[in-house]
């Protein structure tokens, strides 16, 4: 189980994948040692899966799976049934 929180953002989920951008140039060895000590400045991406539940202020969003892309800062939640709601308003698909 992962629990994430940055701000008012809260992140739950079953399993966690966290993607680093790839360094050509960079010796393996180093790079292993760099990705671990620079930390986000080279994740490219996450992946998130098993009951993701999403938390940021009033708003909550729940999904099967999703994708959180650190260039676009956009989080994309997949499932049989995604919901987001925000007070009385609920929105339902399966992508969203």
């Amino acid at each position: 189980n992962v629990t994430v929180n940055q701000g008012p953002t809260l992140l739950k989920a079953g399993k966690m994948t966290v993607y680093y951008v790839k360094d050509p140039k960079a010796d393996k060895s180093v790079a292993a040692g760099a990705s671990a000590m620079t930390g986000a400045a080279n994740i490219d991406h996450l992946e998130v899966e098993n009951k993701v539940y999403v938390k940021s202020n009033d708003q909550v969003a729940t999904g099967d799976s999703g994708t959180f892309d650190m260039k676009t800062q956009v989080l994309v939640l997949k499932g049989k049934e995604v919901v987001l709601s925000q007070g009385d308003n609920v929105l339902k698909g399966c992508m969203l």
